[in-house]
């Protein structure tokens, strides 16, 4: 800490002529704010280190005549995008705006190179690139599922273009880069797998919510079923918050989640968050409210171990599940927990009956607990995006969906459904 006072108070001063070093010092500075819990420091920082770099102009490619070295013109291009996933993916944590537009950027990814020292200074491009891609979706997110801006397409059309990026997404990944139970996942490919559900549970949650918002103060079995469409998205939002938990639990039983670090704490309280609602939708299960409590602990271990992040969100986590337990769903709360403590088998149903799919096909998606440890780890979330339902919903115009038209949410603003328990009062 220390340090980091001293570095922060030599950084301060502005240089009229930015050097390389003096960017990569800012985004050091920057990632060790994001572990400090100073989110707003780090994102400022980032935007000096962005100014700067187009300055130096890293948002262009380099040619050799001006740095012959390979693995320095590749140094380049690795800081760029550094700074790029950054900007993205804390702007979308913050629902703040991106600070640069994707036109003005004319540098190619990152890219391995056949040097003898390439893999002595730089790591494996494909992470990198992999990360990229999903910040340019972050962006989108937040540019048309968390804006106040007016728009021609309804928000369904919105939805769908989204998943069909991520879904373009998934399908270019390299197969190194896959989850795999016939060997160790790297960190880094666990990593890569963790901000893709990241992006699918911000993409969709709003539509949880007003499933949510919709529900009638006293629930009921008979509760009228969520249209098939809906569900298949509910479903994809509720089974990447799952995964998220499964891939996390087993790194922290394993001992290899990062205590300081922001990015573990900031993925399972986000799951969390979805598991909470989706414990009180159609469909739901006690498993997830389980799952919650698990979460809980392994905030409550991060915050005994001096992480500033998890203490943060562990108030968040805990002021979320009182409102819940305290509010108009309080009784089916109190329901499901009853039956998560009474039932055996971690995979028991809630008493809703299923949602119905077109053709009578049971809306029954697969817990990521019903698989063994390896299993559930390699399972891919993106698996959610090859159900018949959510490729109907993929591969058809969206404006035949005549039963919901989410493009009222607009109008709420980005403080969205204030009206509902879990968001009221933190």
């Amino acid at each position: 800490m220390a340090y980091y006072a001293r570095a922060i108070g030599l950084i301060s001063v502005l240089p009229e002529r930015p050097t390389i070093i003096h960017i990569e010092a800012l985004l050091i500075l920057a990632l060790y704010s994001q572990s400090l819990n100073r989110q707003h420091s780090a994102y400022l920082m980032v935007g000096n280190a962005l100014r700067f770099a187009l300055l130096v102009g890293l948002n262009h490619n380099i040619p050799d005549t001006q740095c012959p070295g390979r693995i320095a013109r590749e140094h380049r291009v690795r800081l760029w995008w550094t700074i790029y996933v950054f900007d993205r993916s804390w702007s979308l944590k913050l629902g703040l705006p991106v600070q640069f537009n994707d036109e003005a950027i004319h540098v190619d990814l990152p890219t391995n190179l056949d040097s003898d020292n390439y893999h002595n200074e730089l790591v494996d491009s494909s992470y990198q690139a992999a990360f990229v891609r999903l910040a340019r979706i972050s962006s989108t997110i937040m540019r048309t599922i968390y804006s106040r801006s007016n728009f021609t397409e309804t928000f369904l059309q919105r939805e769908q273009r989204i998943l069909l990026d991520l879904q373009e997404w998934t399908q270019s990944l390299p197969n190194h880069l896959h989850l795999h139970t016939t060997r160790h996942n790297s960190k880094c490919t666990i990593l890569v797998h963790l901000q893709f559900n990241y992006c699918v549970i911000l993409a969709i949650r709003p539509i949880l919510l007003t499933l949510l918002n919709h529900l009638s103060p006293n629930l009921t079995p008979n509760e009228p079923a969520i249209p098939a469409t809906l569900a298949a998205l509910k479903d994809a939002c509720i089974h990447s918050a799952r995964h998220t938990v499964t891939l996390c639990t087993n790194e922290w039983t394993n001992g290899a989640s990062s205590t300081y670090g922001y990015a573990f704490a900031q993925y399972i309280f986000t799951a969390a968050l979805s598991l909470l609602i989706s414990s009180l939708l159609p469909g739901g299960t006690a498993e997830d409210l389980t799952s919650v409590e698990t979460v809980i602990e392994m905030l409550k271990s991060l915050v005994a171990n001096g992480s500033l992040v998890a203490d943060d969100l562990f108030h968040h986590l805990v002021r979320a599940q009182h409102c819940l337990r305290s509010g108009r769903f309080a009784s089916w709360v109190a329901k499901q927990q009853r039956l998560s403590l009474s039932v055996a088998s971690p995979s028991a149903q809630s008493p809703f009956p299923a949602v119905l799919w077109s053709k009578g096909q049971a809306d029954n998606l697969p817990s990521t607990s019903q698989f063994g440890a390896g299993g559930a780890a390699a399972e891919s979330a993106y698996m959610v995006l090859d159900q018949p339902l959510m490729q109907d919903f993929l591969t058809q115009d969206v404006e035949e969906f005549g039963f919901f038209d989410a493009g009222v949410m607009a109008e709420v603003g980005t403080d969205l459904w204030p009206g509902l328990p879990l968001w009221a009062a933190w």
